[in-house]
């Protein structure tokens, strides 16, 4: 009755040609069926996998049902997703519209979804010795930095099976060492990303801020303006 099942952003259920199947059913790992979804006049079912909370990952089954509710075929997938964050550098870095230059030093973090499934960024949380009274303590996804697709909280950026993402972040709590004329400092921060389907990821990352050569660029009433914007290295541990 079923003949193949693959993952992205969506489960798509391929069906042999002429069955009578009515409705199919996910059963997660722990035996509990999580969502139904009727079949209508088609060979292949979507089911959208971070829609309505999302799915517990780990071994599916999924199962056809005729139109008495009957259980006439079933296949099994493993969805699991694996969320890692790979790399954290700096708006001026990326190829970001409306942002790269107007706020250079806002965080990009990028997540990598090497499991099974997808997972949605909730939220990214970043904790430094500059996160206090003059940042907010908890700052949420703004943009996607590959694409500017604009997100919030709730709505979240998903990452599918096998993708990578960047995310940036509308606020300096990293990057706040990089607009200050003394930037040759170093700080230890947490960087946490908050994700619908798996444990939360987080990793300590080591910020540097490197001073530029400072080089003249033109005269401003008398004074020499010169171009100074520091380099920022970080390391994640």
């Amino acid at each position: 009755m079923i003949d193949s099942a693959s993952v992205q952003q969506t489960l798509n259920v391929d069906l042999n040609s002429g069955t009578d199947v009515d409705q199919l059913s996910l059963t997660g790992p722990d035996g509990e069926t999580w969502r139904e979804k009727s079949v209508g006049d088609t060979d292949t079912v979507s089911v959208n996998l971070l829609s309505s909370g999302g799915y517990p990952p780990g071994e599916q089954t999924i199962n056809a049902h005729d139109s008495e509710g009957n259980v006439i075929g079933s296949t099994t997938i493993d969805i699991s997703p694996n969320i890692e964050i790979t790399e954290i550098g700096f708006a001026k870095s990326y190829d970001i519209p409306n942002g790269g230059l107007e706020r250079p030093f806002r965080p990009v973090v990028h997540v990598e979804n090497t499991g099974s499934g997808p997972d949605t960024v909730e939220r990214l949380e970043i904790e430094s010795p500059l996160t206090g009274d003059r940042y907010e303590p908890e700052p949420v996804i703004r943009k996607n930095a590959e694409s500017g697709a604009s997100a919030t909280a709730s709505s979240g950026i998903p990452v599918a099976s096998g993708e990578r993402q960047g995310v940036r972040v509308d606020h300096p709590a990293l990057g706040a060492i990089g607009a200050n004329r003394d930037c040759e400092q170093t700080i230890n921060a947490t960087v946490t990303a908050g994700l619908l389907i798996s444990s939360d990821e987080t990793v300590e990352v080591t910020v540097s801020g490197v001073a530029p050569e400072e080089t003249p660029r033109g005269m401003r009433g008398g004074f020499e303006l010169r171009n100074e914007q520091c380099s920022l290295n970080t390391e994640i541990q």
